[in-house]
């Protein structure tokens, strides 16, 4: 399953550390299971690119802290 980079989160805290917001890739999980090639239980990793991790590990995320301006 490709991982894109609205699945992607930075933390405020450890700004060298990425996540992945798994909310958002159950979302697409449901959307594609009627489909009938698709079997979620096949899933065995996650694909991302390294492009969206670059990107999003440097954006200024403290623009969206009230107290880290």
């Amino acid at each position: 399953m490709t991982i894109i980079q609205t699945d992607l989160i930075k933390s405020f805290e450890r700004p060298d550390h990425f996540g992945i917001y798994l909310p958002f890739v159950l979302e697409r999980i449901e959307q594609n299971i009627r489909y009938p090639h698709f079997d979620s239980y096949e899933i065995e990793q996650f694909i991302l690119e390294i492009n969206d991790l670059e990107e999003v590990l440097q954006m200024n995320i403290k623009q969206f802290y009230e107290w880290g301006n």
